[in-house]
């Protein structure tokens, strides 16, 4: 009997600890997975590096998208994170790559949480902060925040952030900011609903052919 009480005991506190850190730490298992692949295939470094929210995790035909360029793209989104949460895992999922490009999408989530607009800009000088420790030729390209269908309460923020984020790369070369907000808003201002899911708030692949379009210019501009 002592020796069943003990194992409850045991079972217990090891379900409990499992919801703690399942509160705490979220994002555990896609951080896990992403450096078991690294574990299996050492990472390939100064290529192109998709780091953020669910919009980049749910990127599907990224692999299509970059397929006519030279450098290889990996794809380190996992949905739900803020600004904070990219910095937080930088030195696990970033640095390993070294990426000669990163392109980057965080906001979203932080203002809909009701992070202020400062504080968002200031996680964001970290991760620009930590880009540049790492190497300082590296490239961010940051997309400015979509407009959500079912977000439409943080729009005022949003274009606040968009407008911010804005001048903030305009002091840096190795800086960028790809603003698609106003075009994808229908005839009346309000955010189309053609270019997102059903569920309002995630892009379709007409979405994300609005980003591609962007970044290949982009891309063909710096000779890449």
């Amino acid at each position: 009997m002592k020796h069943l009480s003990l194992l409850v005991c045991v079972c217990i506190s090891v379900l409990f600890l499992g919801k703690i850190n399942a509160q705490t730490n979220p994002f555990g298992s896609e951080i896990l997975a992403f450096e078991k692949t690294d574990s299996f295939y050492k990472p390939v470094q100064e290529q192109i590096l998709l780091y953020g929210s669910s919009s980049i995790r749910m990127w599907e035909s990224y692999e299509k998208d970059f397929s006519n360029r030279t450098l290889k793209v990996i794809n380190r989104g996992f949905g739900g994170s803020q600004t904070s949460d990219a910095n937080f895992y930088f030195d696990r999922i970033v640095a390993p790559h070294k990426p000669k490009i990163i392109f980057f999408y965080e906001g979203e989530n932080d203002i809909n949480a009701g992070k202020s607009v400062e504080k968002i800009l200031l996680d964001i000088k970290t991760f620009i902060q930590k880009t540049k420790r790492l190497s300082p030729e590296t490239r961010i390209v940051f997309f400015a925040i979509k407009p959500s269908p079912s977000r439409t309460q943080d729009f005022d923020k949003q274009k606040e952030f968009n407008l911010r984020l804005k001048q903030l790369v305009r002091k840096d070369d190795h800086l960028y900011c790809i603003d698609l907000f106003s075009k994808m808003l229908d005839k009346d201002g309000r955010a189309d609903p053609k270019f997102f899911k059903e569920d309002r708030l995630h892009m379709n692949s007409e979405g994300y052919a609005i980003w591609t379009k962007e970044v290949q210019k982009l891309l063909k501009k710096w000779g890449l």
